[in-house]
């Protein structure tokens, strides 16, 4: 799988910080720990939608759906990137909901192997798979970043006609890194 660099505003890069709060998940003990600590309020549906990475040592970490992922990321590489939301009940912590949205990282749909492979390790029930997922593509025409919707592979800023196929310049060769 690739490293994903950052490719999102420049200035978003000013909110990276060593002291970010995000936390490491390893088990539904740590959702819960993040939920406490940074008083996290559940929908009426006993659900929250966190933002998520995965980072170049494969440690999935989550933050506040608000936060962005360059700075969940400390400004570093990712494996994976988007909103991951959790049913917490009495008894348990679910995984219900995951995408790959970032319009920082602009990740693949295939990173959720990445996921998976990080929830695997928490024992936390879990989905299958994305349940939305986004295709990223940057207009060559003023370089925006756009989320490819109802294939419509128009810019949403120029009109310009977008690429079919993924054209941002972000994956890293992990044998290089």
């Amino acid at each position: 799988m690739p490293l994903y660099s950052y490719v999102g505003p420049k200035d978003l890069l000013l909110l990276v910080d060593n002291d970010v709060e995000r936390f490491a998940i390893y088990s539904h003990l740590d959702v819960l720990d993040w939920k406490s600590k940074t008083e996290q309020t559940l929908q009426k549906d006993k659900t929250i939608t966190a933002t998520y990475i995965i980072d170049t040592n494969d440690t999935l970490y989550i933050g506040d759906r608000h936060m962005e992922h360059v700075s969940c990321a400390i400004g570093d590489h990712i494996k994976a990137a988007g909103e991951i939301t959790f049913e917490i009940t009495t008894h348990q912590v679910s995984i219900i909901g995951a995408t790959n949205q970032s319009t920082g990282y602009c990740p693949e749909k295939s990173c959720w192997n990445e996921l998976r492979k990080a929830l695997e390790k928490t024992s936390m029930r879990t989905v299958n798979g994305f349940t939305e997922s986004f295709e990223f593509r940057i207009c060559t025409h003023c370089k925006t970043i756009n989320i490819i919707k109802e294939s419509v592979f128009y810019c949403a800023v120029c009109d310009s006609k977008l690429s079919k196929h993924w054209n941002i310049n972000n994956r890293i060769n992990q044998s290089s890194y």
